[in-house]
């Protein structure tokens, strides 16, 4: 019973509300300006159409490059003269070659060299020379003019003595002294003997010249 009860309130509702609806469709609408004339009675203005200029777009136009290939052929006969344009610092090629021995090459004159003579000093002495200086009669002569001395004879006393001396350029002797004696008169009887004593002068460069020089000289009793 109370199911029932509540289907027909639902119906009564539903009746209600399609009331409501129709209701408020069939209600005229009206404008405030114009009473009695609805929306859809009202005149819209008419549409004029306008044809609008073209608008013209300039549009900047490069010249076309020729390529290398549409280019016409340059002649021949003037090729030559483009690439003479080119290079100037190239030298000139002679039309006429002539072939030959080619020109013996200009030396320079060198300056003769002279080996200047050194000036001859004849108080120079020198150690050793071209030719060296050789005692007139030999040792066996220098030997024979020694007289041993009465001390030396007396004291049994033998030895060598060495004197040094400078021969000259005529063949004397000067400077004579002993570098390695032996005492008892035996060193001054040495330098006697040497200072007698006669030399050839030795050479040098061709002339006579001063050379130091030495002897020795045997002190033996027999």
């Amino acid at each position: 019973m109370k199911r029932r009860s509540n289907l027909l309130s639902a119906e009564v509702g539903l009746a209600v509300a399609l009331a409501i609806v129709v209701t408020a469709f069939s209600v005229d609408v009206r404008t405030d300006e114009q009473p009695g004339i609805t929306a859809r009675d009202q005149p819209s203005d008419p549409i004029t159409l306008v044809d609008l200029p073209q608008t013209e777009q300039w549009a900047e136009v490069q010249p076309e490059t020729p390529r290398d290939f549409d280019r016409p052929p340059i002649p021949v006969e003037d090729a030559g003269s483009i690439f003479e344009g080119l290079i100037t610092d190239l030298p000139r090629v002679p039309e006429s070659i002539s072939v030959g021995p080619p020109d013996p090459p200009t030396l320079p004159e060198l300056p003769t060299l002279t080996n200047p003579e050194p000036a001859y000093d004849e108080n120079r002495v020198f150690e050793i020379v071209e030719v060296m200086p050789e005692l007139i009669g030999g040792i066996a002569g220098l030997q024979a003019r020694i007289v041993y001395p009465t001390f030396a004879v007396r004291a049994r006393l033998e030895g060598r003595v060495i004197v040094r001396f400078i021969v000259n350029a005529d063949g004397s002797v000067s400077d004579a002294e002993v570098v390695n004696g032996i005492g008892g008169g035996c060193d001054e009887a040495a330098l006697d003997a040497v200072r007698s004593a006669r030399f050839t002068p030795g050479i040098q460069g061709g002339k006579a010249v001063r050379v130091r020089f030495a002897v020795p000289i045997t002190f033996r009793l027999r």
